[in-house]
């Protein structure tokens, strides 16, 4: 290691107080696309998300006002090809037009808070082929550095936690996202048509406000994007990646996890971590120089300014090493939004399943009315949709299907082991199946109601069939009966009600035997007797 890098013993330093950091941080937001839509179009999204109409549809609509394609995002993408990080239909199908917030054209607001973010903040938003709206904003760090800790301080927004409870201590970074996608909704304003089978199917994006309750279904995920971290301690000398794995773990581990503690002083410092607990930190970079940590709800990528040289697909070109780890931070940010389309499906697939006990129960009782096949036929259909959308995401979801070379892949497969992805893919193909079985026992119920239903009108016709011969055939008998040979003696008057008492007894047979229909009979002419409306 050089004169030129820290050296400082690690008990000389403290941390907090010495070190600076320059580069940026994103903070990516995952909104549903949902609570934009007019309630009329709301479900047409399950039916549309994920599928190739929806995203052809999407993929091709542009702002107005306000937004310009973001240029530098088109480099990254096109770095990624060459870098060998990105598969091309991942490019193709997937990573939408990203579009830069010129906030310059848009008006002051009122809200102090959101004048203040808009100043110190970036903004980018695109649309997801999954459903949402993505929408990145990034704070870059001053000229020359900024305390490690306030960085931190700032993204944990600490200054608003120890205002109160005050009707301004809302997330600033919330409030920007939801003004910035309310800006970018309002250039979308009439309906949008997306074919879809044999007849196109609308729906329509309405802005929400930039403070509305409840807020909007969302996920987070947060990037410290750093180029330098330097130790005023030495000099303002850059400390390089390998002498923080080896010394100072433990602020790595403060860093990714998001954990500050106010000490004696009433200052804020970095917790200390045990030895334990920072070697479960994986460290994913595949140089010395660098770092590629990866915990649940933020990440740190740490390297060197420099340019390497890559084979293009014309020729062999030197990119600046920075755009290879933006790549991988656009990788970051697509794997949290197809995390958050699981997780979103698990949510409403749960929900509909708190309905099934009691649907279940009514089914077995033979007690089902048609608002609960209604409420069943309805259920059935809105789980449906999550089937177009499972084949997509399954896919998509495997890092070697989706990035190329092993140095991205194996970083993908951590971090989707860190988000736990498989285990929510888990919970919702368990929600599926548990839905599919019940609407096949609900079918099955169905079929075999039918089949009653239908023995019981048989059964019905052969009663009234019965009937209407025997009342035909009932006067025949008695003549008949009455004029056989030898019956007027020596029986005398009694070949009478000797005939009557035989069309009784086969009368009582008869309601033995069709007993049940009998009670259908009468139940369906009262049934249609109370629906008939008394003649005014």
């Amino acid at each position: 290691m050089g004169s030129e890098y820290c050296q400082c013993n690690p008990k000389d330093i403290v941390p907090a107080k010495h070190f600076y950091a320059k580069g940026k941080v994103d903070v990516f937001m995952v909104v549903s696309l949902s609570d934009y839509l007019t309630p009329e179009t709301r479900e047409n999204l399950d039916r549309l998300r994920g599928g190739r109409g929806f995203a052809e549809a999407i993929k091709n609509l542009e702002p107005a006002n306000y937004f310009v394609r973001d240029r530098d995002e088109d480099k990254i993408l096109d770095s990624g090809h060459d870098f060998q990080v990105f598969r091309r239909h991942l490019i193709k199908d997937w990573f939408f037009t990203t579009y830069y917030f010129q906030k310059e054209l848009v008006g002051v607001p009122d809200d102090p808070q959101l004048k203040a973010a808009l100043n110190e903040y970036e903004v980018r938003i695109r649309f997801s082929r999954s459903g949402f709206l993505e929408i990145k904003i990034t704070k870059p760090t001053k000229k020359d550095g900024e305390k490690l800790i306030e960085i931190l301080r700032d993204l944990m927004e600490l200054r608003l936690a120890n205002k109160g409870n005050s009707s301004d201590d809302h997330s600033t970074m919330l409030k920007l996202s939801l003004f910035c996608a309310d800006k970018f909704i309002e250039n979308f304003s009439q309906e949008i048509w997306v074919n879809e089978g044999s007849e196109p199917v609308k729906f329509a994006l309405q802005p929400l406000g930039s403070d509305p309750a409840p807020p909007p279904y969302r996920q987070r995920y947060i990037t410290l994007f750093l180029e330098e971290i330097y130790c005023k301690n030495c000099g303002n000398k850059r400390i390089e990646a390998d002498k923080l794995r080896q010394d100072h773990m433990g602020v790595l581990a403060a860093v990714v996890e998001g954990v500050l503690v106010q000490d004696e002083n009433n200052e804020l410092n970095f917790p200390v971590i045990d030895e334990e607990s920072s070697k479960k930190i994986v460290d994913l970079a595949s140089w010395k120089n660098d770092l590629c940590i990866f915990a649940p709800e933020r990440a740190l990528i740490y390297f060197p300014h420099q340019k390497i040289f890559i084979s293009g697909r014309d020729k062999t070109r030197d990119v600046d090493y920075k755009y290879y780890w933006e790549c991988i931070s656009r990788g970051i940010e697509h794997t949290v939004v197809i995390r958050t389309a699981l997780q979103s499906i698990a949510f409403s697939t749960t929900e509909i399943l708190e309905n099934v006990p009691r649907l279940t129960e009514k089914v077995v009782d033979g007690e089902i009315s048609k608002e609960d096949t209604q409420d069943i036929l309805r259920m059935a259909r809105l789980f449906s949709y999550s089937f177009k959308t499972l084949p997509f995401l399954r896919d998509i979801l495997v890092p070697s299907s989706s990035f190329r070379a092993s140095y991205a892949v194996n970083k993908f497969e951590y971090l989707n082991e860190v988000l736990h992805i498989e285990e929510v893919k888990d919970y919702v193909e368990r929600n599926v199946d548990e839905l599919v079985s019940f609407v096949q026992f609900f079918s099955s119920m169905e079929v075999q109601h039918e089949l009653n239903q239908s023995q019981m009108a048989i059964d019905r016709a052969g009663f009234i069939i019965t009937i209407a011969a025997l009342f035909i055939a009932a006067p025949s008998f008695l003549v008949d009966f009455i004029g056989f040979p030898g019956v007027n003696n020596p029986w005398g008057n009694y070949q009478l009600w000797l005939a009557i008492l035989i069309l009784v007894v086969i009368g009582f047979i008869l309601r033995i035997y069709f007993k049940e229909q009998i009670k259908e009979t009468f139940k369906m002419i009262r049934d249609n007797f109370q629906k008939t409306p008394p003649n005014k």
